[in-house]
């Protein structure tokens, strides 16, 4: 008879979600990502080459997709379990590849390969020689520190005004034509 206090009567659809993410799971999280953990060793262990190791983008094609209670990438879930699977980071080529194989000894961190020698330098940007006293413009500004430097601010006011002068005319030759 509460559902009837709250406004509910027969034949009406009631939707019911959880308030907080992932309570509805049959089991704990640790049991979803040990077996996810599992299916990742037993495609591992599967493999006929040598070494074991298989790329990490065709790990993920072959284990499939992570279950959701598991809310990272592949590559952030397998790092946590170094005593399971070693990550071998190669970036020696034009994109970066990550080899995953069974760990054959505990704990072990992943390793990283050689990097290029173009990763991690800063090219030093060098302006080439410009003259810029040989382009002033109109919209130029000239600081004016002293007497001398007022003067001088002066002779670049009349040479801007003969620039005026020229560009006028210039523009009254353009229209004529």
């Amino acid at each position: 008879w509460t559902l009837r206090r709250l406004g509910i009567y027969n034949n009406m659809i009631i939707q019911v979600e959880p308030t907080v993410s992932g309570d509805w799971y049959w089991h704990s999280k640790d049991y979803y990502e040990e077996q996810f953990m599992t299916k990742v060793l037993e495609v591992l262990r599967s493999r006929t080459t040598t070494p074991k190791a298989i790329a990490l983008s065709e790990l993920s094609i072959l284990v499939g997709f992570i279950p959701p209670p598991i809310q990272s990438n592949l590559k952030a879930f397998l790092r946590r379990y170094p005593e399971k699977v070693h990550i071998y980071c190669d970036f020696s080529g034009f994109e970066s590849v990550y080899w995953v194989q069974e760990t054959a000894h505990p704990y072990m961190g992943p390793t990283f390969g050689e990097f290029p020698i173009h990763i991690g330098t800063i090219q030093r940007f060098e302006p080439p020689d410009f003259d810029w006293e040989a382009y002033r413009d109109v919209d130029d500004m000239y600081r004016v520190e002293s007497l001398e430097a007022g003067q001088e601010a002066e002779g670049a006011a009349e040479e801007v005004a003969q620039l005026m002068e020229e560009m006028l005319l210039k523009l009254e030759q353009l229209e004529q034509a």
